[in-house]
């Protein structure tokens, strides 16, 4: 079964809050990355099921919905697999900027569609 699918701008909106807001509390606690993953990484096999990942967060003192666990899961396990690997992992430090762009990319491209467009055959009354 495949999670990923488009976002919308909420969605998108959310994604970003949550993540940032994972991305402090990461930071507040461990020293790095590679620490933080390893204490989420109950079994040690080098990658976090969703319910390893969210026993982590909680453990960090974040409580979220469900919904918002999932939405936070998924955006980061890009490729579908049902597990985070360590550099899966690591986009809670660097996704905030990608998502951002994202939803420049979208606010960008509503713009332009809103721009009136020109007549169909306007090109037909140039000179050559």
């Amino acid at each position: 079964m495949i999670y990923q699918t488009l976002m919308n701008d909420e969605e998108v909106d959310r994604t970003y809050e949550l993540i940032w807001y994972i991305h402090v509390k990461i930071e507040e606690k461990f020293k790095d990355y590679r620490m933080a993953f390893w204490s989420f990484d109950k079994n040690y096999d080098g990658g976090l099921s969703f319910k390893e990942f969210i026993f982590g967060l909680e453990n960090l003192g974040i409580k979220l919905k469900y919904e918002d666990f999932r939405l936070v899961f998924n955006s980061i396990d890009f490729d579908s697999s049902r597990e985070i690997d360590f550099w899966k992992f690591c986009l809670l430090n660097t996704d905030k900027v990608k998502l951002r762009h994202l939803r420049e990319i979208k606010i960008n491209n509503t713009k332009t569609s809103q721009m009136s467009k020109p007549p169909l055959h306007s090109h037909l009354n140039s000179t050559s």
